[in-house]
């Protein structure tokens, strides 16, 4: 799959492994990977008028410093 799709085989290893993780497949060994028999319920995600998820922080919580070059 990496190679039909270009990439790192790490990147479509990491994509299956979050996969599985959020419950959209499931692994089977040998067998090989499906589609997982309960998949996991989508719920809507509303934004504001910039685009923004309603649900999310303006801000971070973190301050960051300024690198010194």
């Amino acid at each position: 799959m990496a190679e039909l799709l270009d990439v790192h085989r790490q990147t479509v290893v990491a994509a299956y492994d979050e996969l599985i993780a959020q419950g959209w497949i499931e692994s089977k060994g040998a067998k090989g990977t499906f589609v997982s028999s309960k998949i996991p319920e989508m719920k809507p995600v509303f934004l504001d008028k910039t685009g923004v998820s309603k649900g999310l922080k303006k801000e971070t919580g973190f301050i960051f410093e300024k690198k010194r070059t």
